[in-house]
């Protein structure tokens, strides 16, 4: 139950040196724990409690009704070589051992054993159940072995007064001096000590909600001092000078270990090998940039000094960062999988499309200079990850695509990522209430009050304190139960379940396990994955490629698919519809598409009259009635209500404001030339965050560097007062730079808090307002090929039943299943 923030306050509160963590097993904490006690100056002691078995092959040669007997074994890392093997051994017991349990043998001991402490572990240790099991002449012997197969090996004692500890801990002692192997004391914390009530009810939630309790109250973090007393209270066997000693043991060892991990290299492969050196790298981008005027029909735009301007800025961070790799690595995904396999991709997705170089490689669609997007929302100056290029496939095909990065990096040098679920309110308020046996009817007015922190806009999420303290209907529950809210609160943000991500894949030009451990998740046939979920591994240096799916890909794809049948296709598929007399045969490929008249006006038309079932992002009825009230003219019309039909918009009534102006019931105030011309495409409102960082730029003269910084700021600003200090800078770029009045300057400020906080990323939505627009083309002039395309990939029978209904609307029949007539 303990978080690592706590482990290391506990350490820093009580003047404690150091702090282990050893999970059962796994590892993915490690990386956590050793910033975070590297931030509070803590040693970091990284561990692993390992799963010690005779036989790794036991799964195979298992008898009928035997059970596999596992041992604790605890190892603890002593420098950056032990840290290492530790990668290994760990990897190995998830990846190869795993049988229910991450398991080792013997042999992977002796392979990986160097630079790491080893002790004897809890009193299921194999000394420890040898000793239980009044097998003296046995434990000498394993404790024998242990301390000349390992250069520092300890035994371990505990001072829980479970029965099997009382008989174990006098003995080890025993051993101890017998052998002259040290022996240290060790708690086995599971939570904090004001906690132990709480982990009982996690215990519950985690077992189906039926409370228990481990046999004893001794499983916290514990002070020296603490541990010196209990362990004489509850082993009265034990000498008080034996338990001083192993008290003071465990400090020495702590000693031994230091761990230094190193991080912020850049672990990104050549997707070239023939390129050697970064330059070489650069030069091949460069060729490349220049083929992709052609091949993206711009070369009547190569010679305007406006794009050459761009380019060369863009390709100047580019450079000074050492990013060009990371643009061809995923060039080589485009141009030697997707492509080549004619797998359907997006348009680019989030900011990307805000780089005129990814429109050159053609990884992504839009020309940034024509919808006056900004690069710097996609690569800041002062960045050090790698930039982050989502991308789009159809979705049943992403398998493919990670195969083809597994295949040409290595297999040891790419798997999935992993995650870490948390507890969040509306859940823990559940789970804590059924441990309770609450009534349900009572729980649910309350849960319907809590806001999960994963949902909604990030500045309205309540914590269930939030919760317990702002609604009467919750503070009489929390004091007609009081336990309940305590236990919540105290359960709220923990760590629930590891598991993999949807779409995150990590590639590496060394193996994975030399910088990090891996994980095998979903059982002894699962996916294997990063012990560290992707913001860890970006921090540490790794490229994460989001492989992500979008089922309206793959209708697009299939609606191409269907138009491209022919008459003979008919008949080779045995389709029990006549050929349609009216249909053409036509070729009709993504590149057509991708250059469609996007000011059509028959497609416009499908918009405003709200026409848009089965349309990516104007699927719902709000946005079809919010489409009518509005009546777009162009393609620039459908962007700007992909963006302003958000949580944030609708609520704070921009979008209402837009439509307003848009239709000219409301004027449009000028505010100063330079404003009015960033927000002229608005209607004078602030809509994207493109448009903040253009303001912050153009009006208060903040450099490049800062103005990314000066949008996430704005995005998360409770009002005005949250950002003073940007607020006076600002007012003063805008007085020193353009001569703006002060009264003006502050007036727009307070208008990018209050409107800036909702702006949407524009980039994001040209292109995905360009994957709609190609829905509703297909739509308009491909009707029966989209609706059958669509019906294909819908696996929900609501949704199945909104199509059908929409055919039927047009006039089309619909057949019911018919054994003889249904193909």
């Amino acid at each position: 139950m303990i978080s690592i923030e706590e482990l290391v306050d506990f350490a820093v509160e009580n003047n404690q040196p150091a702090i282990a963590m050893t999970d059962h097993g796994v590892m993915g904490g490690f990386y956590k724990l050793y910033k975070e006690c590297q931030k509070r100056g803590i040693n970091p002691l990284i561990g692993n409690e390992f799963y010690l078995v005779k036989d790794i092959n036991f799964r195979k040669n298992r008898k009928k009704g035997e059970k596999e007997k596992r041992y604790h074994l605890t190892a603890i890392a002593k420098n950056s070589r032990g840290l290492k093997n530790l990668f290994k051994i760990s990897s190995k017991a998830s990846v190869e051992g795993f049988y229910y349990k991450p398991r080792i043998c013997k042999e992977w001991l002796e392979k990986y054993k160097g630079d790491i402490v080893w002790l004897s572990g809890c009193m299921a240790g194999p000394i420890g159940q040898l000793v239980f099991s009044n097998k003296m002449d046995l434990a000498i012997r394993q404790a024998e072995k242990f301390d000349q197969m390992f250069e520092d090996f300890y035994l371990e004692i505990q001072p829980c007064a479970i029965h099997e500890q009382k008989i174990i801990n006098p003995k080890l002692v025993e051993i101890g001096k017998k052998l002259n192997i040290p022996v240290v004391a060790t708690a086995d914390a599971h939570y904090l000590k004001e906690q132990q009530e709480s982990h009982k009810v996690l215990l519950g939630v985690n077992s189906g909600g039926k409370m228990w309790e481990f046999d004893d109250d001794c499983f916290h973090l514990m002070t020296g001092e603490e541990m010196f007393n209990l362990m004489l209270k509850n082993h009265p066997d034990l000498d008080e000078k034996d338990v001083e000693r192993a008290v003071t043991e465990t400090v020495r060892l702590s000693e031994k270990c230091n761990v230094e991990y190193q991080e912020k290299e850049k672990f990104v492969p050549r997707p070239f090998p023939e390129l050697r050196t970064d330059e070489d790298e650069y030069e091949k981008l460069l060729e490349l940039i220049e083929k992709g005027w052609e091949k993206k029909g711009m070369l009547d735009k190569k010679g305007l000094p406006k794009y050459q301007e761009r380019l060369e800025y863009e390709l100047k961070f580019i450079k000074e960062l050492n990013f060009q790799r990371y643009f061809l690595v995923v060039y080589d995904l485009y141009h030697n999988c997707i492509k080549p396999k004619n797998i359907m991709y997006g348009t680019g997705r989030g900011s990307s499309a805000s780089s005129l170089v990814c429109c050159l490689l053609d990884i992504t669609t839009p020309d940034p200079l024509k919808y006056d997007l900004i690069f710097e929302r996609f690569i800041s100056p002062d960045r050090i990850t790698e930039p982050d290029i989502d991308m789009d496939f159809e979705d049943t095909r992403r398998e493919e695509i990670k195969e083809y990065l597994y295949e040409k990096y290595g297999r040891k040098n790419a798997c999935d990522i992993g995650t870490y679920g948390t507890m969040k309110g509306k859940q823990v308020l559940r789970d804590v209430s059924r441990v309770f046996d609450i009534p349900k009817n009572e729980v649910d007015k309350v849960s319907n009050l809590v806001i999960q922190r994963s949902g909604g806009d990030a500045r309205f999420s309540q914590t269930i304190e939030d919760t317990f303290t702002e609604f009467d209907e919750a503070k009489k529950f929390s004091k007609k139960y009081p336990k309940i809210s305590k236990h919540c609160k105290n359960l709220e943000g923990r760590k629930r379940q590891s598991g993999t991500h949807a779409a995150g894949v990590v590639i590496s030009p060394v193996e994975l396990t030399e910088v990090m451990p891996i994980e095998k998740r979903g059982g002894m046939d699962g996916n294997v994955v990063t012990a560290l979920d992707g913001d860890e591994i970006e921090k540490v240096g790794f490229l994460k490629l989001d492989i992500l799916g979008l089922n309206t890909l793959s209708v697009v794809k299939d609606t191409l698919d269907q138009i491209q049948l022919t008459e003979e296709d008919f008949e080779k598929y045995n389709i029990s519809m006549p050929f349609p007399e009216d249909k053409e045969e036509v070729q009709m490929t993504r590149e057509m598409l991708v250059n469609v008249d996007y000011n059509d006006d028959n497609v416009l038309d499908a918009f405003n009259s709200g026409d848009t079932k089965g349309i990516f992002q104007f699927n719902s009825v709000g946005m079809s009635d919010t489409l009518k009230a509005m009546l777009v003219e162009n393609f620039e019309d459908v962007v700007s209500m992909n963006a302003l039909y958000r949580p944030g918009g609708m609520r704070s009534g921009m979008t209402h404001d837009f439509i307003d102006r848009r239709r000219g019931k409301e004027p449009i105030e000028k505010i100063h030339p330079i404003f009015d011309e960033i927000t002229k495409p608005t209607y004078g409102l602030i809509v994207y965050q493109e448009q903040v960082m253009k303001i912050f730029r153009e009006m208060a003269g903040f450099p490049a560097k800062d103005v990314d910084a000066m949008r996430k700021k704005v995005a998360k600003a409770h009002g005005v007062q949250a950002m003073e200090e940007e607020h006076k800078r600002f007012v003063k770029g805008c007085v020193e730079n353009n001569d703006i009045p002060k009264e003006i300057a502050e007036r727009v400020f307070n208008m990018m808090i209050h409107f800036g906080s909702y702006g949407f990323n524009k980039s994001h939505a040209v292109v995905y307002s360009q994957i709609a627009y190609w829905t509703q083309w297909l739509k308009v002039y491909y009707p029966l090929e989209f609706f059958v395309a669509s019906l294909n990939n819908k696996k929900k029978d609501d949704k199945v039943k909104i199509l059908l209904g929409e055919l039927e609307n047009k006039g089309y029949k619909i057949l019911m299943p018919h054994i003889n007539k249904s193909k």
